[in-house]
């Protein structure tokens, strides 16, 4: 079999389906005290146990997540993910960052970090000029975030976590 692109979409119920689901587009607010990264690990590891990332459920609870249904066979995550999403900023901000996780979920509730990326709102498209990306007050943001490379098998039964944060804390910040 060839491989397939697994696209999903934000729903309005925090779900993530299939793009090709019927179901009009969300909003989804981002309050600035979605924060994470205490169970972030550190940043450069050497392979010891303690500096990997931990179990994601205190920053999943810190964080806006939409959660797949349980996965009805093994599928394969292999390359680099993204999400694209369109932002309705506050009134006032002018700075930011938006970063995402994406996690499995054990039958169990076990959240284990997959892979992460993030985004600072002034270099959304690029660092070589960001004084003239300043997103206008209040304004929409269309933002295409690129995660970490991953290569790995989700097993039947869990779930597919993206959790979206406006920190991540001591990595992003």
């Amino acid at each position: 079999d060839a491989p397939k692109t697994l696209n999903l979409a934000l729903r309005a119920d925090r779900s993530l389906s299939a793009l090709d689901d019927p179901g009009k587009p969300v909003a989804i607010e981002l309050p600035g005290k979605a924060i994470g990264g205490k169970a972030a690990g550190r940043w450069f590891t050497f392979g010891v146990a303690p500096e990997h990332p931990r179990d994601q459920r205190t920053d999943d609870a810190q964080s806006i997540c939409f959660k797949t249904e349980p996965l009805t066979e093994p599928t394969i995550l292999l390359g680099c993910p993204w999400v694209e999403i369109c932002l309705q900023l506050p009134p006032g901000l002018q700075r930011g960052m938006v970063t995402a996780r994406l996690c499995a979920v054990s039958p169990s509730g076990y959240s284990t970090r997959l892979s992460f990326g993030a985004v600072n709102l002034l270099h959304r498209v690029g660092s070589h000029n960001a004084a003239y990306q300043i997103p206008s007050l209040g304004g929409r943001v269309d933002l295409s975030l690129d995660l970490n490379f991953v290569s790995v098998q989700v097993p039947e039964g869990y779930q597919i976590l993206l959790a979206l944060h406006t920190q991540y804390w001591p990595i992003f910040w």
